[in-house]
């Protein structure tokens, strides 16, 4: 059974890691994903072993609410908003920041102002005033703790469910500080002065002002995923026309149904899956297809939803409808692939697994030693106070998003968008490209390729007729021939336009015709002295014929764009396997496939196919990035472990991918691979640096110097803190100087 749940609540990875976690403990789960952005759990289950109610009452366990999501369970309404929940009761990020920054100031001012020699109102110096000076701290970071209480419920969420997080070290590393400067307070206004130089109110505000600092980093990163559905609906029209008792009525497309007959005019989009039942037309089918020459359509053939019919009236009989025509699987692939994860290893989350229970635990037996060892309850306060505050995992949280941001910004000054920030570590690892052929590596509109001249016609003469045929012709293929000719029409009378088949006309009183070579044949026209060219079975050919002569030949290519040979010239280099995939037909596929030197090509693909071959790719274990720029690419791109996708392309298929190549460069595909590769060596160093840090710094914290007088004090311990995190932003504003690798 699959399924897919709205989960309330969620608001950082913690809480969809937490979801995710326990979710996946239900005997019979086989995979339980959770997609953050669009608030959902997708599921697939063995419903012999588990029910709905299992599923919502785990999540329950786990501190959120789910629901089914009741569009997935009926069909595809188009015209449905996507659910997106929030919760605006709670400070945004922004405001969490700004206060807790502005405060933190002030607070640090009067903790260490003194230390360095800055001036202070007499009445708060800590010799004169210890009581307040210490009460004016705890004034100014206990707003810090109550703006970023969203820590607190997710860290004591993952305390009670045994699943300790970064969150709870967060909270604990504050929350233990703060508590233990309260005690401290006590002390000090009952004559022990001395405890106003051990105050950590600092620490507390310091410790959730940087963590959130980096949160708000990786959270600029996310993408919108949710757009790319509403993309995708957009492509149904709301309304429709239909034809029943030889009358028409205009219905909401909801209100369709199978084998009503439905009314498509000139420039509209076909609502359904069905059968032409009268009329003919050429149909743009490259919204699904990614074919860039439209179809001819007539009596009995099939459409699908979302193609357009470009010129002619039509009448369709519906065969699929709602949730069952092609446009409303693709849209359940988007939203599937969407909620779907790549396997990879989240570094930082396994080391703050381990690290967070070993940290908590050192700290609690570093307490119960020096009790024994030393009797004194304060002592042993202190010190295993100061392991939470040293080891409270600020590197570890700025590891990533700082070093993510700098290559983002390096990336966007290369004309390389980046939307999602685990980007860099799939990218990285990728050992397989899949190519969309169609406006990706060609230029997807067809353009004149070859002329070839016969019964000894002039270039010049040949080349007039040819424009004038194409002048009055909306198609594609005209198009391509009346703008490659420079040369003035002449005029031409008794035009007609037979759809599928060419043109018909007088031009200076004599037959011209133009279109396929069967079209040709029936008017009577001899094409055997064609077959003296070479074979061009990987072009679209038009013939025209003057005067009852064949005069020539022209042949349609869609041509390879300049930038894709050196582009995979260079993927080669990386040994990176390529493929490519069209809907255009064996030919027109090994034809690209041939001169650009990639391992296979796949033709004849249907929009459903790609996303499958994306998925059966990377399920033979190969990571996968897709490259495409149409709207029948997104569920390819959300598939894929990366997905790219040109400036130049359609806003759903830039609304799926995880990378845009702003400047729709192809050669730009190699820069972001040298840039993540760099990027993710700066994460690993950083993450290293942040649990050495601890490695040698805990132990310290402990005591376990004091035989040798060594110990760090709350102001050492916080400078150390601090210390770790500048040193991993600084680390991470090397990848200013990434340069593409030639």
């Amino acid at each position: 059974m699959k399924e897919r749940y709205i989960v309330s609540g969620m608001s950082c990875t913690a809480c969809s890691t937490s979801v995710e976690r326990v979710v996946r403990k239900l005997k019979g789960m086989n995979v339980a994903n959770v997609n953050l952005i669009a608030k959902t759990l997708y599921v697939e289950y063995d419903e012999n072993q588990i029910t709905r109610e299992d599923i919502i009452n785990q999540v329950k366990k786990a501190g959120f609410t789910a629901t089914l999501d009741v569009e997935k369970k009926k069909k595809v309404n188009y015209v449905d908003k996507p659910i997106i929940t929030s919760d605006s009761t709670k400070p945004s990020i922004k405001t969490r920041i700004i206060v807790s920054f502005s405060l933190l100031l002030p607070l640090m001012y009067i903790q260490m102002g003194e230390m360095i020699g800055l001036p202070l109102p007499s009445f708060i110096l800590k010799d004169i005033n210890p009581t307040l000076n210490a009460v004016v701290q705890a004034c100014l970071a206990l707003p810090v703790l109550i703006v970023n209480i969203k820590f607190f419920i997710n860290g004591f969420r993952g305390l009670i469910h045994l699943s300790p997080n970064m969150d709870t070290l967060v909270m604990l590393g504050s929350l233990v500080s703060y508590i233990y400067g309260i005690v401290e307070i006590i002390l000090i206004a009952n004559g022990n002065i001395s405890y106003v130089n051990s105050l950590y109110f600092d620490s507390s505000a310091m410790i959730l002002t940087l963590i959130t600092i980096g949160k708000a980093l990786e959270e600029k990163a996310k993408s919108k995923t949710m757009d790319s559905i509403e993309s995708l609906k957009k492509l149904a029209p709301t309304q429709i026309t239909i034809l029943k008792d030889n009358q028409e009525y205009l219905i909401d497309i909801d209100d369709v149904e199978v084998n009503d007959k439905v009314i498509v005019k000139t420039g509209e989009s076909i609502p359904v899956d069905g059968v032409i039942v009268n009329g003919q037309a050429m149909i743009d089918t490259s919204a699904l297809t990614g074919e860039s020459i439209p179809v001819y359509k007539t009596v009995g053939d099939e459409v699908l939803s979302a193609t357009i019919n470009m010129d002619g009236a039509l009448i369709v009989e519906a065969k699929k409808v709602k949730g069952d025509t092609t446009l409303s699987r693709i849209i359940e692939l988007v939203k599937d692939a969407g909620a779907s994860k790549a396997p990879i290893q989240r570094l930082a989350d396994k080391i703050s697994a381990i690290f967070v229970p070993i940290v908590m635990g050192i700290s609690l037996i570093t307490c119960v030693v020096w009790l024994i060892t030393n009797g004194n309850i304060e002592n042993a306060i202190f010190h295993a106070v100061q392991v939470l505050v040293i080891s409270c995992p600020c590197a570890l949280g700025l590891a990533t998003p700082v070093a993510v941001t700098a290559s983002i910004g390096a990336s966007a000054k290369s004309g390389i968008l980046i939307k999602k920030a685990e980007v860099f570590e799939l990218l990285s690892n990728i050992d397989t490209i899949i190519f969309d052929k169609t406006g990706t590596l060609t230029e997807g509109s067809p353009s004149v390729d070859k002329i070839y001249l016969f019964n000894n016609y002039k270039t010049e003469d040949f080349l007039i007729i040819a424009k004038t045929m194409e002048s009055m012709s909306t198609h594609p293929i005209a198009k391509a021939i009346y703008d490659y000719i420079d040369f003035p029409v002449k005029k031409i009378e008794d035009y007609k336009n037979i759809p599928g088949k060419g043109i018909t006309g007088l031009i200076d009183s004599k037959s011209a015709i133009c279109g396929s070579e069967l079209f040709l044949n029936e008017k009577g026209i001899d094409t055997s002295i064609k077959h003296t060219i070479e074979d061009e079975l990987d072009s679209t050919i038009t013939f025209f014929s003057y005067d009852n002569k064949l005069i020539g030949i022209i042949t349609i290519k869609d041509k390879i764009k300049e930038s894709s040979k050196e582009t995979i010239r260079l993927l080669k280099e990386k040994n990176i396997y390529l493929s490519l995939l069209s809907g255009d037909n064996f030919n027109v596929c090994n034809r690209v496939k041939e001169e650009l030197g990639i391992d296979v090509a796949y033709d004849s693909v249907l929009p459903d196919d790609k996303e499958r071959i994306v998925r059966e790719v990377k399920e033979s274990g190969r990571n996968v990035a897709f490259v495409g720029d149409g709207i029948n690419d997104s569920p390819a791109l959300l598939q894929a472990n990366v997905g790219i996708s040109l400036e130049s392309g359609t806003d759903i298929a830039i609304d799926s991918a995880s990378i845009i190549l702003l400047k729709n460069n192809l050669k730009d595909i190699n820069k972001v691979i040298d840039i993540s590769k760099r990027t993710v060596i700066i994460i690993k160093e950083n993450l290293f640096w942040a649990f050495i840090y601890n490695i040698i710094c805990i132990p310290i914290a402990a005591g376990a110097l004091s035989f040798l007088g060594i110990n760090l004090n709350p102001m050492i311990a916080s400078l150390c803190m601090s210390i770790s995190s500048l040193f991993v932003v600084t680390n991470a504003l090397r990848l200013r100087k990434v340069k593409e690798k030639k």
